[in-house]
């Protein structure tokens, strides 16, 4: 190769606008062992290039940098499972406390006697009228319960029972 032509793409190369192929022809030309002398100061250079190409780093390189930096290793982040059970637990929390706020307010009820017993008990006291045979419809109702097959009005409740008459006939 002429050295003018070489002096030319050391020129370009250190202007920075040498092309990729100009680059490589500079590579190979100075990796011989016929370097001219003027030019065998850029020979070291195109060297020191090559076996830094050749170089490579450890594959824990990087965990070593971030180590030296302070920086904790990066971690790989594993993908969430979806669970509709997780994902109603807010909703089971609301209705376990709408379901103790429910019963405390029951319970309150009970021990203090609101007015919802109140109203219950005169509701009793009015279905308890009294007939004209001085008993009560409770009395009449207890008595149908007992075996008695209908209370009316004018039935009294503690008279005997008629027997049946003797002259019917059985089958």
């Amino acid at each position: 190769m002429d050295n003018n032509y070489i002096a030319q793409l050391l020129d370009r190369y250190f202007d920075c606008t040498a092309t990729a192929s100009e680059e490589r022809m500079l590579r190979a030309y100075f990796s011989g062992n016929d370097v001219p002398a003027e030019l065998a100061r850029y020979k070291a250079l195109f060297d020191v290039q090559e076996e830094a190409a050749k170089e490579t780093v450890s594959a824990d390189f990087a965990d070593r940098v971030l180590k030296k930096a302070g920086i904790s290793p990066v971690v790989e982040a594993r993908p969430r499972t979806f669970s509709l059970r997780i994902a109603l637990r807010p909703l089971y929390n609301a209705v376990a406390a709408i379901a103790i706020v429910m019963l405390v307010g029951h319970l309150a009820q009970i021990s203090f006697g609101t007015s919802a017993d109140q109203n219950g008990a005169m509701e009793v006291a009015a279905t308890e009228q009294i007939d004209s045979t001085g008993t009560t419809t409770l009395d009449h109702i207890k008595a149908v319960g007992d075996g008695q097959k209908t209370a009316t009005l004018g039935d009294s409740l503690n008279a005997p029972v008629p027997e049946r008459a003797a002259t019917e006939k059985r089958p």
